[in-house]
Order: C-alpha cells, then structure tokens, then sequence
C-alpha cells in the first residue's frame, strides 16, 4: 500500500466523500491504480449537476472519491462547494500529507511548509501526534514539537530548558543545532523573552543563564530578567534528573560572574537567604569561624543564622560544617563560664567536674 492509498484508506474511516484536486493531472496514473473497498471513483469534468445528484439521491450511503484533474476552483465558480465544506478534501503536496497523517487541518499547511524538516521524519511525526490535542494552535503545536525535539515528557520551557542547559554542560550542541535546522529557534527565544525577558541578538543557552543567575543572587546585577526565573532556577534544584548540571554550571557561572571576589566584603547578613552558590556557604561559614574566635557574636546569634541556612540547596554539603560551629561556639561559651573558677584542691576539682563541668 502506498503512501496514498494508506492516507485515504484512513480518511475513508472518517469521511463519506473526499475531493481530490490534482492539477495537471500528475497523479492520475496513481488515481487510476487505486483500490479502495467500499469506495466509489469518479472524475469530475463538467459534470458537478449529475455528481452532485449521484451523491445525494442515487447513492447516499456510498462512499465516493472525486477526482478533479485541474486545481481547486476559486469559491464563486464551485459548483460542489456546499459539499466540499461539508466533507473533505484531500491534499498530496508533501506538508499536506504531513497534515492528513497527524489529522490537522489544511491551515496548519503553511506551518508544517515552514517547519518541513521537522516533520520529513516519520518518527518525530509519531511523537509529535501522541502529542496534539483537537484545540492546539500554533504556538500550542510548536511548543509540542519543541517538547519532540527535546525529548521532554512536560511541554514547558522550563523542561526545554533544562534539557538545553544539561547538554550546554556536557559540550553537546545538538540542541542548538537542531533549533536552526528545523527553523525553530526563533520561536523558541522569543518565548523566552516574553516569558523571561531576556534579550539578545545571537542568544546562547549559556548567555542565558548568566543573566538569570546575575539577576537573582543578592547582591547581582540587575539587566530586566523577570521574576519567574526564580521559580526557573527553584525548579532546577528541585529537579533529580538535572541538579549534577545545575551544580557544574552553577561552579561555572560563579568563575565566569566573580561571584568569589564580590563576597569578600560582604556582610553575612546580605547574602544568609541566598544559595544560587556554593561559594555562598563557604563564605558563611568562613564569616562565623571569624566572628567565634573573636568572640564577637552570640550563640543564640550564631544559632539564628545556622537555622536560616538549614533548607538552602547547599546546606548537606557542609551540614558538618555548621555543625562544627555550633560546637566551637558552645565549648568557648561553656569555657568563659568557668573563667574565674578557682580550685583548691585535686578532690575538689574532680568533684567540680563531675557535677558541673
């Protein structure tokens, strides 16, 4: 069965009657050779009065294939135009046939034309049609084929771009490539500037992060990066699949930004609810050790400020770390305790021991 035969052999399980305009008649040899059980073929030339009665009185349960061997009539000189918009009409120009096989209408044609390569694949047209719904629109399609193209199990950017940053982290361009080929890239970037705000004129994955990551450490530079890249970063910590790219790009980031240099003097206090950085924990607990040696903060303090990093993204890498303080912090208050403690004799001292030390 040829590609023809097997499109209309399942339009026929949908459609009674189906027009076929062929212009130049360079399918009629395919026309001529099909075999179609059930199905009645006839050629319309000059006989629309006579097919339209065929169809309505003679025979109105049987199934008819119309074929017209010239192109479809402008609407003022249709005699069938009534029938045509109530029953189908079949197209063989290749995006058509893409459009009959994933059951759109004719007006996704021009879509289908624009993204042809995608769609060349017979695969990428299995997954994308498990996708489509009976409502989806333009955009809804090309999100659903960005979700093929980055194999995402959710149609969102925030997949699609989890996906992309993963691959930018293992030096893989695939993704970058396969946006140009499929003339999808700038669909893609300008969803991300509506959603996130971020412009640029040759925008990169990476180029993108940087600015989210910018935008959202406390003391960043602010460039119009909208607040819900803060649920995109949330989401990405959250994510299992993806936080070993999250950690590398997050290492990568901190370099390319100098994020190491800008916290040097910086005040705990600005930075305690931030945890976008490793480097961020390490100059926390760096501050504290500082701060408990010199004696200059309180052990309720300190223990304030541990608290507030206990559901940070870092806080179980140097969980110890903070525990470590904690104890410092607690064996120097009990020591100053006993500063003045005077002992007059050995048995004295083990029983002071004992009992309060």
């Amino acid at each position: 069965m040829n590609k023809i035969e097997e499109a209309l052999s399942k339009l026929f399980s949908k459609h009674r009657i189906i027009f076929w305009y062929d212009e130049n008649e360079q399918l009629k040899e395919e026309f001529d050779e099909l075999a179609l059980d059930g199905v009645e073929k006839v050629i319309v030339q000059n006989n629309q009065f006579y097919i339209k009665h065929l169809i309505s009185r003679e025979k109105p349960s049987t199934q008819f294939l119309l074929y017209f061997p010239y192109n479809k009539p402008n609407n003022a000189e249709n005699w069938l135009l009534d029938m045509e918009l109530a029953y189908y009409v079949f197209q063989t120009r290749q995006e058509a046939m893409f459009a009959q096989e994933l059951e759109l209408d004719y007006d996704f044609t021009n879509l289908i034309a624009e993204h042809i390569e995608f769609f060349k694949n017979k695969e990428r047209r299995a997954d994308l049609k498990e996708l489509l719904g009976k409502d989806d629109d333009f955009q809804a399609i090309r999100y659903k084929m960005l979700a093929v193209l980055f194999n995402t199990d959710n149609v969102s950017l925030v997949s699609f771009l989890q996906v992309h940053a993963s691959a930018f982290n293992d030096g893989n361009e695939r993704y970058d490539r396969e946006l140009e080929r499929y003339k999808l890239k700038n669909f893609y970037w300008k969803e991300i500037a509506r959603k996130y705000g971020y412009t640029n004129e040759a925008p990169t994955i990476y180029d993108f992060l940087l600015e989210v990551f910018n935008n959202n450490f406390s003391i960043g530079k602010r460039t119009g990066i909208a607040k819900e890249s803060k649920i995109l970063i949330s989401m990405w910590k959250d994510s299992i699949s993806y936080q070993q790219a999250y950690r590398k790009l997050s290492q990568k980031i901190a370099g390319d930004l100098k994020i190491e240099s800008a916290l040097n003097n910086i005040r705990v206090d600005d930075i305690i609810q931030d945890d976008l950085f490793e480097l961020i924990d390490k100059r926390i607990i760096s501050e504290l050790a500082q701060l408990i040696c010199e004696e200059s903060i309180s052990n309720d303090r300190l223990n304030q400020l541990i608290k507030q990093r206990e559901n940070k993204y870092w806080y179980q890498d140097y969980e110890d770390f903070y525990a470590c303080l904690e104890n410092g912090m607690q064996m120097i208050t009990s020591v100053r305790k006993t500063d003045k403690l005077k002992v007059e004799s050995f048995g004295e001292g083990i029983q002071t021991y004992a009992q309060n030390l």
